[in-house]
Order: structure tokens, then C-alpha cells, then sequence
């Protein structure tokens, strides 16, 4: 598969998601109605390409040199010249490949029947290819809550402001995920760099309110909400954010359903005007959003903004929102994106799925995701009951997305950017033995670098070196994260810098998969 990216229309229906997307998981009923065709504008097939069985194995192939060759050796001997036949002797390429993005356990069990791996000299043969895909979860507590068993059990309140970290296309581990995914990661991590500026403020008012912020980056939602129904199913066994375990000195509190007030997540941003985002929400709970939207109205406001109220007969696009509705009725839900009713980008889930901005066009995005930024921002703050003066004091660092977006999205790949390269400081390497472009997939391995990049950016964003500024190397560092799960301590660059510093950081990292698996008795 070869395609001149720069040759497509905007307009083309180009997302290789379905019309309905996570149709499955739709709280709203499984029957893929017209109302609830988010996708409409974009889908290419109404159940999408994920699961398609092409009878004909398709490659992707973006490394330039090796297109010019195999187009330089078909002209030359495959190519009728004059008139004439082509005859033997043929150009071809004989290829090996494994790929562990299946997309669906239909294609992985088609693939593990013995006819379909004849061939399979290059790999391991195991009796079993399908292992359940694998995501990895980036949580920040703001501030972590620390266990105390003499407490009153269940008694502070949290907010999750939220965005995805995956995608996929037709080619599964092939998904740059610009706006399916990256530009609502810059905008969260925004919003984490400003809290984490003013982070003893924030951590002051937030335990004079009891009142704390969770961000959460979930990862396989786009696989009926892999990584928010993993929190979700914890937090009903009481296991959320970890077990308590005896050995440990300190450990996080645990949190149970009732104490979330409710989840606000970012979605597609970079395709409206910049200036104007909508207010998702369920029509049966705009009545007790008015305080939470009227924070993000502020926030967007300091930038520039606008944000347009949700109606009493809204409903929720596809979200995170839906893994917790389920289990409680009273989680409140909010997404904050360019589009109303319908999905106005037209490459979502898409290996096509990268900005292509011009431009102008890239100086409205990145007003956007500030605009965005700054509404949750507010959100956060105004939650945890930080006073006026504190909260003029929050201010979203331009600068800091400028560099994502010049790293993330304008960069060839995530490794040739001087930012990344200092906040990686070669702890993750492009292999080559896989494909280690742009890629969001949740795979059944742990390839993905944007969990890294996420990871390592949340770190540099909230993690405090003030008590650790005695801390000379990397051991010492890590001896400090014994014995309990509230902070990780991490070296690691200072990617404006360079400069190595010991940072202590409210963060967990959460493998997940779907609960299907854990759950006695359930028919995968």
C-alpha cells in the first residue's frame, strides 16, 4: 500500500472506524441507529475496516528508498514495452512478516489456523498467537491521597479530567493518531504542567477541601474502553488505585465509585476554529454540570475562548464517560471537543490520521488545545477550592505546547526531536525488527513509545525536585521509591535543558487489559 498523502482531499471519507464507533459498548443500547451515527461523515464502511478478511495480504510501506526500488525494478522487467508482452524473467519480493495488532479476535483466530501458518519459518511458533491486548494506563494523583486506616473510609471526592491514548487504522500498529489522540494528550499535559507550577498551592487547597483531581491517560479505549473499564472494574472490587498490601509504608487511599464527582475528557481538538469547543454531556445531567461548566467557561475565556452549554436532550459522543456511567449512575460526564453532533474530522482511527496542517491552520490548533488547556485547568482548580489570587497565578505555558506539537505532531517521527530525545536520554530505542513510526496502537506488547513519551512528559510536568535536590544519580533515585506506591522517583532529563535532576511524582502506571479476562466464567 503506497499513498500520496498530500493528494488527498479533506473532504474524503477516510476513518477506518465505523459509523458507530465502540457500537458494543454504547450505553445508550447496541443498535447503531442514526442518532447515534457520530462517525457519519467520515466512516468509509458503516462496520468499519478493522475486521475485514481481505483474502490478500497488505503491506505499508513508507520508507521511501525501498518504494523507489521496488517501482525501478517492476518498470524494468514487469512492464509491457512497445506493444509487446512481458515474459519471464519477473521482477518479485519475497517478504517475512509478523504482526502482533491482529485488530479483532476474529482476524487472530483466522491467523492461528494451521492453513494460514504454513509459512511462519520467521517466528516463534507458539500453539496460541491471540494473547488480549495489553495497554498501560498513565495516572497522576493532584494530590496522591495517602492511607490512613483511622480515617473515615471513603470520604474525599475526586474529579478525572481524561484523554486517550490510542487509536488504530487498517494496519492496525500503522496509527499516527494526530487527532484521534495527540492533540488532546498536549492539551492534558497542559493542563498538568500549570497545576504542577503552582503544585503546593494546589495540594494545600486540595486537602483543606478534601477534594482531589485525578488525570488519567486511557489507553485502548478505542476498543470498547479497555483502559477506563479496567479502573472502572476496580474501583467496584475495591482495588482501585491498588490493592492495599501490609508490607508497604505508605500507599495510596483506596477509592470507591461513590467519591467520583465526575470525568471530563478532551477529544479531537485541532479541527474547529480555535477559539469555540462544545460541552458534551448527557441531557439527564446538564442540571448538575452548571458548576463544572461554568469553570471550563472561565478557563476558555482567559484564552481567548468560548464554550457552548450542553441542552437538556444531549448525548454523550463515544467516551471514557461510558465505563463509568455503568457502574454508577451518579459519575457526572463532560467532553470537551470541536464537534456538536456529528464528528467533523474525517480521519478518525485512520492510518491517515495525521494534522496536515498549513500554516495558519497550525497557529488555530495550537489556540485550541491552549483554549482547551486553560477550560480544564479552571475546572481543576475551581474543584479543589484554590483561592482567587492562586488562581490567577495558573497559567498555561505556551511555550510547552509548542514544543509538544513541534515533537509530536510536526516532527517525521518521536525520535528526531531535540525536546524528546533529552526527556527519553536513549531509554527507549526505535527497533528494527518492528514498525516505530508515529503508532497509538494497544497491542499485546509493550511497543507503543507514546505510553513512554506520556509517561516521561507527565513526569517533567507535575514531578517536584525540591526533595530531592540532594539526589547526585540514578541508584539513589530509585532506592527512594521503596517500601511504598504513593510517589515514583524517577531520573531523567530536563528536556528544556538537559540537566538531570531526581523527580518525585504522584504517577502510576497501570497495565491494563479488559475485565472480560479477569472475570470468572465470562465467554471470550
Amino acid at each position: 500500500m503506497v499513498n500520496e498523502e498530500s493528494k488527498l482531499e479533506p473532504t474524503a471519507h477516510l476513518s477506518h472506524d465505523g459509523i458507530c464507533p465502540n457500537p458494543n459498548s454504547d450505553i445508550y443500547g447496541k443498535n447503531c441507529s442514526s442518532s447515534y451515527f457520530w462517525n457519519e461523515e467520515g466512516h468509509i464502511l458503516s462496520n468499519g475496516l478493522r475486521n475485514i478478511d481481505w483474502k490478500i495480504q497488505i503491506l505499508y510501506m513508507d520508507n521511501a528508498t525501498q518504494i523507489t526500488a521496488i517501482k525501478k525494478c517492476h518498470d524494468l522487467f514487469n512492464t509491457p514495452r512497445d506493444g509487446s508482452s512481458v515474459s519471464f524473467p519477473f521482477c518479485a519480493a519475497s517478504f517475512g512478516a509478523f504482526n502482533t495488532g491482529a485488530g479483532s479476535t476474529e482476524i487472530c483466530y483466522r491467523r492461528s489456523k494451521p492453513w494460514a501458518r504454513m509459512f511462519d519459518l520467521n517466528i516463534d511458533n507458539k500453539d496460541d498467537l491471540c494473547s488480549p491486548l495489553v495497554g498501560v494506563n498513565v495516572m497522576l494523583y493532584l494530590p496522591p491521597k495517602v492511607y490512613n486506616e483511622t480515617d473515615v473510609t471513603h470520604s474525599t471526592r475526586y474529579l478525572v479530567l481524561s484523554s486517550r491514548v490510542d487509536s488504530f487504522g487498517l494496519i492496525p500498529e500503522i496509527s499516527p493518531g494526530e487527532i484521534s489522540v495527540i492533540t488532546s494528550v498536549i492539551g492534558l499535559l497542559a493542563a498538568a504542567r500549570a497545576i504542577g507550577e503552582q503544585f503546593e498551592s494546589f495540594e494545600r487547597a486540595a486537602h483543606t477541601s478534601n477534594r482531589h483531581v485525578i488525570i488519567a491517560f486511557f489507553d485502548g479505549e478505542s476498543f470498547d474502553y479497555i483502559g477506563s473499564s479496567d479502573v472502572a472494574y476496580d474501583l467496584v472490587k475495591g482495588e482501585f488505585p491498588r490493592i492495599l498490601k501490609s508490607r508497604l509504608k505508605a500507599q495510596l487511599d483506596p477509592i470507591a465509585p461513590s467519591q467520583l464527582d465526575g470525568i471530563i475528557e478532551l477529544q479531537q481538538l485541532g479541527t474547529g476554529d480555535g477559539k469555540k469547543l462544545n460541552a458534551l454531556a448527557d441531557g439527564g445531567q446538564v442540571d448538575e454540570l452548571q458548576e463544572m461548566i461554568s469553570s471550563l467557561s472561565h478557563g476558555a475565556a482567559v484564552a481567548g475562548g468560548t464554550i457552548v452549554h450542553p441542552t437538556n436532550t444531549s448525548r454523550m459522543p463515544p467516551s471514557s464517560w461510558y465505563s463509568f456511567s455503568r457502574i454508577s449512575s451518579s459519575i457526572r460526564g463532560i467532553v470537551l471537543a470541536p464537534f456538536r453532533e456529528k464528528y467533523e474530522y474525517r480521519r478518525i482511527n485512520s492510518i491517515l490520521d495525521r494534522a496536515q496542517w498549513n500554516v495558519s491552520q497550525r497557529s488555530t490548533a495550537v489556540s485550541e488545545v491552549i483554549v482547551a488547556a486553560s477550560a480544564i485547568l479552571r475546572v481543576a482548580a475551581d474543584y479543589v477550592r484554590l483561592d482567587a489570587a492562586q488562581k490567577q497565578a495558573l497559567k498555561i505555558d505556551s511555550e510547552f505546547v509548542h514544543s509538544l506539537i513541534e515533537c509530536f505532531i510536526d516532527s517525521a517521527d518521536w525520535f528526531s526531536c531535540e525536546f524528546f530525545n533529552r526527556i527519553n536520554s536513549g531509554r527507549f530505542k526505535p527497533s528494527s525488527a518492528f514498525y516505530s513510526g508515529k503508532s497509538t496502537y494497544v497491542s499485546a506488547g509493550y511497543r507503543n513509545p507514546l505510553r513512554f513519551f506520556v509517561e516521561w512528559l507527565a513526569t517533567y510536568a507535575i514531578g517536584s525536585v525540591s526533595y530531592t535536590s540532594n539526589v547526585k544519580d540514578k541508584k539513589t533515585c530509585d532506592d527512594l521509591g521503596k517500601d511504598q506506591n504513593v510517589y515514583v522517583y524517577t531520573w531523567q532529563a530536563d528536556p528544556r535543558t538537559g540537566e538531570y535532576h531526581c523527580y518525585r511524582t504522584p504517577l502510576d502506571i497501570h497495565q491494563v487489559n479488559s475485565p472480560a479476562f479477569r472475570i470468572d466464567g465470562a465467554f471470550l
